[in-house]
């Protein structure tokens, strides 16, 4: 004897009115063909179904498409499928969030090299002005003493 097979009832459109959309109900088809559908709807109308073939039930409830039989292994295929979009994409994010943080922290890098180079010429400028400064009031006053010198003499 075989395993049974499970599927999910996915209805896009909901004709009746009755059953939603989405995941309306369960669908297992048993080794001798025979299926059955057990319905879940939103409104809580649940009822069990027993058909001869898969054909039969997607004949009733297919409604040309817009209810899909979807073999439970690619359901949960898809999900995963999902799953692992969004954690591509979470990480994405977020290597995109780091890769920022890395050119804002090599940013800063920069400005505080740039910052320490200019206090260091600021200093050492300040020092030249300082010895210029000393150097020129070192000549005034040696030409205030001459000029004092000349006027005595």
């Amino acid at each position: 004897m075989g395993d049974v097979t499970r599927y999910e009832l996915i209805r896009d459109a909901d004709p009746s009115g009755v059953s939603g959309t989405g995941r309306v109900g369960d669908v297992v088809v048993f080794p001798n063909g025979k299926v059955v559908v057990a319905w879940d709807t939103p409104a809580k109308i649940s009822t069990v179904v027993i058909y001869d073939s898969l054909d039969d039930a997607i004949k009733i409830h297919g409604h040309d498409g817009k209810t899909r039989f979807v073999l439970v292994a690619n359901a949960l295929r898809e999900k995963l499928a999902l799953a692992e979009k969004d954690a591509l994409l979470y990480a994405a994010k977020h290597a995109r969030c780091e890769e920022k943080l890395a050119a804002v922290v090599e940013a800063l890098d920069d400005l505080t090299k740039e910052l320490i180079a200019g206090a260091n010429t600021l200093y050492h400028e300040k020092a030249i002005l300082a010895v210029d400064r000393d150097w020129m009031l070192s000549k005034a006053a040696k030409g205030k003493a001459a000029l004092a010198k000349a006027k005595e003499a």
